[in-house]
């Protein structure tokens, strides 16, 4: 009984050896990574902008999930479409765009994996995010959670997230809206302030028939305020 738990022990131990070193392998050279950027970085109020993730497979792979997280007061989510990771060799993809809440600041529950025995092994991009800026400026985090990359083999994959500053999520600048207000349509050199002889040309166009009473008085106003009008 002795020699026999003595060999079993020893069979345990070097399962146990062989497990560990290709634990470290795994980490150390099939770590996928994923690419998490946005289409601008600053953003004016009310835009929509879009989020790409994309991934770069260590190892040939059939499916993703992930959820992502935003700042709720700055932006929202509008809609969730799939790329061409996992079709690109034209394989049947099942796809499932997930669950928004602007409320939350969350999109939960995007996956898609590849039908049948085909893998992919090229970099592509897994899923666009559709986003729009709302009307407070400000910084806003966007960031991923639960993330699975599988295998062919249903296993999962080790990853990294690459951002531009390195720390896993990225910030979105909504900033203010610098459009230059539309000149009126007499202001001729676009000043916003209206001068005596383009007030002149309202009035004829007026007498014309050409410009309604109201526009023409309003120019007027414009005028005798001698200041710009918006």
């Amino acid at each position: 009984m002795y020699y026999i738990n003595k060999i079993l022990m020893l069979k345990i131990l070097v399962l146990l050896t062989i497990f560990s070193c290709f634990t470290g392998s795994v980490n150390a050279a099939e770590t996928s990574t994923i690419t998490f950027a946005p289409s601008a970085e600053v953003v004016d109020p009310d835009q929509p902008f879009t989020v790409s993730i994309s991934i770069d497979p260590s190892v040939p792979i059939n499916g993703v999930q992930f959820d992502l997280q935003f700042t709720p007061s700055l932006v929202s989510a509008t809609e969730v479409t799939e790329g061409n990771l996992l079709s690109q060799n034209g394989a049947n993809t099942i796809f499932n765009r997930g669950t928004i809440n602007n409320d939350a600041g969350t999109v939960t529950n995007v996956y898609g994996f590849i039908l049948g025995a085909t893998s992919v092994s090229s970099p592509g991009v897994f899923a666009d995010i559709g986003l729009t800026a709302g009307s407070t400026t400000g910084t806003a985090t966007l960031s991923l959670s639960n993330v699975i990359i599988s295998d062919a083999d249903a296993n999962a994959v080790p990853y990294t997230i690459s951002t531009s500053d390195g720390s896993g999520s990225i910030n979105i600048n909504v900033g203010p809206d610098n459009t230059a207000p539309t000149a009126n349509p007499y202001d001729t050199n676009q000043d916003y302030i209206i001068q005596i002889g383009e007030m002149l040309n309202a009035i004829s166009d007026w007498k014309t028939g050409n410009l309604p009473m109201g526009d023409m008085m309003t120019i007027i106003g414009y005028w005798k305020s001698g200041q710009p009008y918006c």
